[in-house]
């Protein structure tokens, strides 16, 4: 028990180690950004979210660090009846931590003056979040703390269960379509939004017709 604690101690740091690692970009780079930096763009990978360069190099990494600590929080909640599948908790731990280290730096470097096709970056490491995540959201046994809590499926385990094969699949499925959309360039806004929309929506359905059923 005292090791497990230990170990997850050491995972808590490591991670939140890797969630602030932008900020020594933040350092090297300062001097080279623009006074108004680009933080958002369009499926075309037209910026057309801007922040002072204060704030994207400094306060953005700081704020994933508390959705980071915000996470792991709630994850520890999911743990306390020790039901939370132990991958889907570590998926906890270094899903902001991850997109922190790749986003952030690539879109200071981007506002630096370098080359980089920041939408087909973000449209890859979205889709690789979703494979991933969608890997181990069928491993992920009933709990309070994470997963598709609806009423009736925490009430229900064989809805729980089959909420999340479905969920499983269909969030591998849309990260490989985004994968595709980042390699050929294709893809709207809506699209993606409806994608992500669909692996809310589809899953939450199906376990609600389970119920009914």
């Amino acid at each position: 028990m005292k090791v497990n604690h230990k170990r997850g101690n050491r995972q808590w740091i490591l991670s939140s180690i890797l969630c602030l690692l932008p900020l020594f970009v933040s350092v090297l780079l300062y001097e080279k950004l623009p006074e108004q930096m680009a933080v958002h763009w369009n499926m075309a990978g037209e910026a057309n979210g801007f922040l002072t360069k204060r704030v994207g190099a400094w306060i953005v990494p700081v704020f994933l660090f508390g959705i980071h600590l915000a996470v792991l929080v709630q994850a520890e909640r999911g743990d306390a009846d020790r039901q939370a599948a132990r991958m889907t908790k570590l998926l906890c731990m270094w899903l902001i931590p991850v997109v922190s280290v790749m986003l952030v730096p690539a879109s200071l470097y981007l506002a630096a003056g370098y080359q980089l096709e920041m939408n087909r970056i973000v449209l890859s490491v979205i889709g690789v979040l979703f494979v991933v995540t969608g890997n181990y959201l069928p491993k992920n046994m009933q709990n309070s703390g994470i997963g598709y809590k609806l009423p009736w499926a925490l009430a229900d385990a064989d809805n729980w269960n089959k909420t999340h094969r479905l969920a499983g699949k269909a969030w591998v499925a849309a990260g490989f379509l985004l994968l595709i959309f980042a390699m050929t360039g294709g893809g709207t806004g809506w699209l993606l939004m409806g994608i992500c929309l669909a692996v809310l929506l589809l899953p939450a359905g199906y376990s609600f017709f389970l119920y009914q059923r």
